[in-house]
């Protein structure tokens, strides 16, 4: 355990790589599923070209693929996207009239997303639809109908999947039933990485996985007892696995890393938040300052970044980070522009707002719809065309 930037991570990724050139085999490298591709070529940078013969990395998905590939599907056949929406549609159609919070929700396939994510979170927690209408009971009110909705619609979900089909939802709950089962794992070696806790259904498997490899867990955290209330989270879940590891008899080391070297930023996002308050000398390189209004702020940071540049710092080495940049980028354009310095912002944009996908659709639009006017202009505003802006504007008028 360690604190961001301790090298907890180059720490496993080393010991990966002794493995590999030990020819060890059966190491596991467990991380979120964001992260896998990443950790991949993190791993295959460390440990070289021997890496996927020593270790894999995986995800809590990729293990059930992995014991679903050695032990066979059960039986049951995995549901896919359209198939859980419909189940919901059905489960709602069943049930809607019993129901007083959600009863619309049938008529909107909006809703019913809504309810799937629902379903999944209530399902990585391990909460079935009994237990739901045991809690409504005792809650009362309004979040009592609330979650008496819930528990009747995952309850007609669960009947409209079938005995013959899982849900994606249940998959990590089926995998925790059948790894006892599997040898996937078992006498090799498991590094965790990139969690900061587990759902109900991911700590059955990890707890699985402690029972039967050599688990390295990689957490960021400053202490195990006491210590700054913004890794309680953390805290709380190694405290827990170290629990049953101790209750199965598995031998437990915690070991620390620190940094090497604090830099005041890391000083100031260590003691942000901390009470009672220290006092830092940042020697100049730190400053607060405050403003009355969001465009003051985006003219002290033109200003600054002005100053900056006429002391010999170029443009590309200053950086404006904001929280929420959308509410900020048009006082910070117009900031910047008036003080005469130049912006460059980032942001995602709708592909189908670009010039040729416009182009495409518009053509197959007015091909197939008639010729209408406002597809044919959309078509020739692109500029692909063959008409000038000008001329655009001629033949409109």
């Amino acid at each position: 355990m360690g604190r961001a930037g301790a090298g907890k991570t180059a720490k496993i990724m080393q010991e990966l790589r002794s493995d590999a050139l030990a020819g060890l085999t059966d190491r596991v490298l467990l991380v979120p599923e964001q992260y896998s591709h990443e950790a991949e070529r993190e791993l295959a940078r460390a440990a070289g070209p021997r890496a996927a013969l020593c270790a894999e990395v995986l995800s809590f998905t990729g293990i059930a693929r992995r014991v679903e590939e050695e032990l066979g599907p059960g039986g049951r056949s995995a549901l896919s996207a359209g198939g859980r929406l419909l189940c919901m549609a059905v489960a709602m159609e069943n049930v809607y009239s019993q129901l007083h919070v959600y009863s619309r929700a049938r008529r909107s396939p909006e809703t019913l997303q809504e309810l799937l994510s629902a379903v999944d979170e209530l399902a990585a927690a391990e909460l079935t639809s009994e237990a739901l209408m045991d809690a409504a009971g005792r809650a009362g009110g309004a979040l009592g109908e609330k979650l008496r909705d819930l528990a009747l619609i995952m309850a007609a979900f669960t009947a409209a999947v079938g005995a013959d089909r899982v849900d994606a939802a249940d998959r990590l709950t089926l995998l925790a039933a059948r790894l006892p089962s599997s040898g996937f794992a078992r006498g090799g070696a498991v590094y965790i990485d990139g969690f900061t806790d587990f759902t109900a259904q991911e700590r059955r498997i990890v707890c699985e996985l402690i029972c039967r490899a050599d688990v390295t867990l990689c957490v960021t955290l400053d202490e195990l007892e006491g210590g700054s209330e913004l890794f309680d989270i953390s805290r709380a879940c190694v405290r827990s696995l170290m629990r049953f590891a101790r209750e199965e008899g598995v031998e437990t080391r915690v070991e620390r890393l620190e940094n090497a070297a604090v830099s005041p930023m890391e000083t100031l996002a260590e003691n942000l938040l901390a009470y009672p308050a220290r006092t830092f000398d940042a020697g100049g390189r730190i400053r607060l300052r405050t403003a009355s209004q969001l465009g003051d702020e985006c003219e002290f940071a033109a200003a600054e970044a002005l100053r900056l540049a006429r002391t010999g710092c170029r443009w590309r080495d200053i950086a404006v980070a904001v929280r929420g940049f959308e509410d900020y980028r048009p006082s910070l354009c117009a900031a910047f522009a008036r003080f005469g310095v130049p912006l460059f912002t980032a942001r995602q944009v709708d592909i189908t707002q670009k010039p040729l996908p416009t182009l495409i659709s518009s053509a197959y639009e007015a091909a197939l719809g008639g010729w209408e006017q406002q597809a044919v202009f959309a078509m020739l505003r692109t500029g692909l065309a063959g008409l000038s802006p000008e001329e655009c504007v001629e033949l409109e008028n």
